[in-house]
């Protein structure tokens, strides 16, 4: 630094009021870098999960709600395609509520899952080698079916009590909006079930007839289940099931 310089920063210091002031800046504290820990790394999942096993769940899981979600706005199309054209009325009068109410879940369903069966077959060995795992746990799909296809048709009643309560095309459009949160709605409790998958809010949430057919599964894929928790997670799922399956098919006798 060139005298005159440091001759006026002398006496800028001397100047300072607080003599601490004028000390500290006499001499400035120094910074020695050295070796520091890395930080430790953000996982929203825990490590303690085999990485294999945990894209398996999350595959099952996902693919399914995003069949559930294409699949059951599917019905709803087709039930107002029928009733704009003035076919149910011929229907009802030709067939029980039962059996009307079956033939449309099952024939249009038939026709979705048939064509997610044969992406599934045709993508699953890319995915296999991609995501580093071989076999499926065959058990623990087994097991889940049954979940799987009562969240197919709880979820479908109430997509067809939507079309009933609402005539209008306008109307059950605007509907499908909460009907897409309702069905996005358990995916949102996975993530505490990877916090603690024994934990009481993924039993709660495993046992909770809307969120069941999604969480059970995914506890299946991810631990051991006690045989009771399955019997009773399906027992309130199924009665849930057959009771709305149950309320539409009486709404629909009663609109038409």
């Amino acid at each position: 630094m060139p005298p005159l310089a440091q001759m006026v920063q002398s006496n800028v210091r001397q100047q300072i009021e607080p003599t601490y002031l004028a000390e500290r800046l006499s001499n400035p504290a120094e910074f020695a870098w050295g070796d520091q820990p890395e930080p430790p790394t953000l996982r929203f999942v825990p490590t303690e999960i085999p990485e294999a096993q945990l894209n398996i769940a999350l595959l099952v899981v996902g693919l399914f709600t995003f069949m559930l979600n294409n699949s059951g706005f599917l019905l709803l199309q087709a039930f107002e395609r029928e009733r704009e054209a003035r076919t149910m009325e011929v229907m009802l009068t030709s067939t029980t509520q039962g059996q009307l109410l079956a033939g449309k879940l099952v024939a249009l369903s038939f026709c979705r899952w048939r064509r997610w069966g044969w992406l599934w077959g045709w993508a699953r060995p890319y995915m296999a080698s991609l995501m580093g795992w071989r076999h499926f746990p065959l058990a623990a799909i087994l097991t889940s079916l049954p979940f799987l296809v009562l969240g197919y048709l709880l979820y479908s009643g109430f997509i067809l009590g939507v079309g009933l309560l609402l005539p209008s095309t306008t109307s059950s459009a605007q509907a499908q909006l909460v009907l897409r949160v309702l069905v996005l709605s358990p995916l949102a409790g996975a993530y505490l079930m990877l916090l603690d998958v024994d934990g009481t809010a993924a039993v709660a949430f495993s046992l909770f007839p809307l969120t069941a057919h999604v969480l059970m599964p995914l506890r299946l894929l991810l631990t051991a289940v006690p045989w009771w928790e399955m019997a009773l997670s399906f027992l309130l799922l199924l009665g849930f099931t057959g009771w709305l399956l149950g309320r539409v098919a009486r709404l629909k006798m009663l609109t038409y």
